[in-house]
C-alpha cells in the first residue's frame, strides 16, 4: 500500500492527536508487518519542505520500516494529468501525482488523511474511470482508521445483513 505524506506527517503532528494516535497504531501494525508500504518520490519532495527537525524525525521513524521507494516515472506524471478535472482539481498537482505513483506501481490501497482533496467518494470514484479508460487497476483510497476497521467508508455501501 501506498502512504501519501500526511501519513508520515502525523507520526508527529500534535495539531490532531486523533490522527497522531491512529497512525501511531499503523505503524505498530506495519511494524508488526501487517503492511507492505509504498512511497513514492513526490512524498519525498514533500518532505523536503518540512521544517529540518520535523523531516529528521519523520526519516528516523521511516528507517524502522522496511520502505518500497517508488522513483520517478514518466507513465504516472502522465496519468496524474489525467486525474485533473475527473478526480481531483487542477490545483491538487502533488495529490494527483501520489495517486498516479500509487496506481502505476499496482498499489491497491492510497493510505492518507487528507480527505479534502484524496479520502474522498469523488476522487475515488474519478480515479476509477480514469484508471479504467488508462487500463490500469483500481484503487481505493481511505484513511489509516478506515483501513484498521476503526471508522466506517462513508462511500461503500454497507453489506452486512441483520
Amino acid at each position: 500500500m501506498y502512504l501519501d505524506t500526511s501519513v508520515l506527517d502525523h507520526l508527529c503532528d500534535t495539531d490532531r492527536p486523533d490522527f497522531t494516535e491512529c497512525t501511531r497504531r499503523f505503524w505498530e501494525r506495519c511494524k508488526e508487518g501487517d503492511y507492505q508500504i509504498c512511497v513514492s518520490t513526490v512524498t519525498y519532495e514533500e518532505l523536503q519542505g518540512a521544517p529540518h527537525d520535523k523531516r529528521q524525525l519523520i526519516r528516523e521513524r521511516m528507517a524502522e520500516l522496511k520502505i518500497q521507494d517508488l522513483p520517478f516515472n514518466e507513465k504516472a506524471e502522465e496519468l496524474a494529468a489525467k486525474y485533473s478535472g475527473e478526480a481531483m482539481g487542477e490545483k491538487q498537482k502533488n495529490d494527483r501525482r501520489h495517486l498516479a505513483y500509487a496506481t502505476v506501481y499496482g498499489c491497491k490501497t492510497l493510505v492518507s488523511w487528507n480527505f479534502n482533496h484524496l479520502v474522498r467518494d469523488r476522487t475515488n470514484e474519478g480515479a476509477r474511470k480514469v484508471n479504467l479508460t488508462n487500463k490500469y487497476d483500481a484503487i481505493i483510497v481511505i484513511s489509516p482508521a478506515m483501513l484498521m476497521g476503526e471508522e466506517e467508508i462513508p462511500w461503500l455501501p454497507d453489506t452486512t445483513t441483520e
